[in-house]
């Protein structure tokens, strides 16, 4: 694997990673109101 697929990779996931915390916040508050 070169350089430039495992930093694709690694966005991707943190991404990813990022969106599920992001929702869950959003839920989170949510259930606060």
């Amino acid at each position: 694997m070169n350089q430039e697929n495992v930093l694709v990779l690694f966005l991707w996931q943190g991404n990813w990673t990022l969106s599920k915390f992001i929702k869950y916040k959003i839920i989170d508050k949510l259930y606060k109101l």
